[in-house]
Parts: structure tokens; sequence; C-alpha cells
């Protein structure tokens, strides 16, 4: 029998088999550490891979890693980080109008924020439950690392804003003694200035459920409160 085409090859499939050739998503550290890294798009992601791997993670969510080998999933240890909705956006605007780290960030940027000069208007403009979701930067937290259900499928996840002590903890488990290396910063000011009522509405709205699922508040976490 003739084989199919690798097309029409069913994804999960596909990805096992790509995993058995050593060529899947768990060929570059995630074999070598026996831990999956989620790196949730502008929180801290680059600095952490880079630290405790020496290389840059793709963003990749955790049933493309279930799908691949669901033997690994479950022994490897799992983490991400999660970063507070409002400043995480701040962050991702002014580090896509500045160029991103590549092309395709580049022509995004072009395309769609070339009409948007400052974050109020972008926010007001363009963001939306589905546009959020159309581009990888944007993203709900939790697409990236929860099941359909909301349930977290990692065994630790930290905050950008608890970063030094989360980072350490997690370089215990692996058993690497390294400090974070910090990189990748965009600058702007602290996030609360670029907002009025209505755009803290608006993002409110659109990450209702990343603020509900990680106990965020405007000006912090609410759950320390």
């Amino acid at each position: 029998m003739a084989e199919l085409p690798i097309a029409l090859v069913p994804t999960a499939l596909r990805s096992r088999i790509a995993d058995l050739r050593g060529r899947g998503v768990y060929s570059e550290y995630a074999d070598e550490f026996r831990s999956i890294f989620i790196h949730v798009p502008k929180a801290a992601g680059t600095s952490i891979s880079q630290t405790l791997f020496g290389r840059r993670s793709r963003h990749l969510p955790w049933v493309d890693y279930y799908r691949a080998n669901p033997r690994k999933f479950r022994r490897y240890f799992k983490f991400a980080f999660v970063r507070n909705p409002w400043d995480r956006l701040v962050s991702t605007f002014f580090f896509l109008k500045s160029g991103g780290l590549n092309p395709l960030d580049r022509a995004w940027a072009e395309h769609n924020l070339a009409g948007f000069d400052d974050f109020e208007s972008f926010a007001l403009g363009w963001l939306t439950e589905a546009r959020a979701r159309s581009w990888v930067h944007f993203r709900p937290q939790h697409y990236w690392f929860c099941d359909d259900h909301l349930k977290s499928r990692m065994d630790f996840v930290g905050r950008f804003e608890n970063i030094e002590n989360d980072f350490k903890e997690i370089a215990e488990r692996l058993g690497c003694a390294r400090r974070l290396e910090k990189g990748n910063r965009t600058e702007h000011q602290h996030y609360t200035v670029y907002y009025t009522p209505e755009t803290m509405a608006k993002v409110a709205g659109v990450y209702a459920t990343d603020i509900e699922l990680f106990g965020y508040a405007f000006d912090g976490d609410a759950s320390s409160r």
C-alpha cells in the first residue's frame, strides 16, 4: 500500500512520528532536561529559556507536546509563567511597534499597527477577543497551558511579578544553579501610565478569563490582598 502524503496524515500521528525520529517538539531541550517550558509570549520567556537551556524557546501550546508523546508529557516537569494582562498588553504593543524579533513580527506590525500611534488608540481601535486570538503575541495566557475545562496542565506556574523567586524554584527543581539573565526588554513607562478607565475596562473584558484564573487586578495581584 502506498504511503499517505504527509499532509494527509493526522496531526497527532505526524507529531508522534517526528518525535520517534528525534525531530519533534521534544528535540530542542525537553528530552535533555526532561522538562517542558510553555513559553507564554511577553512573560519573560526568552530570558528564562536562555538562562536555563542556553537557547530560545518556541511559542507552543501544551497540547503540541501531549500529542507528540503523552508518556513524556506526563513524566516531564512542566512549567510556565504568567503576567498581569494589562501589563503584558502594553509590553506587547511596544514590542511589536519597535519591530519585534523577526521579519514576521515586523510584517505583522506594519500591516496591523501602522494606523495606531499610541497605546490608547490601539486598545480602543484594534483589540477584540477575536483579534487577540488571531495573533500569537496577543493570545490569552490560558490558551497556552490550560485544557478545554480551563484546568492548568502544568506542574508549576510562576509569575512575572515574582520572577526571581519563582525562577529560583524552577532552577533548583532542574538542578541548575543559575541566576536569571534578563533580556529582550521593551522600552516604555510603567504600564499603568498608559491606561484610562475606558481602556482598563476594554482589556478587562478581552482577557477576563486570564484575570479570573490567575487572580490579577489592574494594579497588581488581587489574590495577595
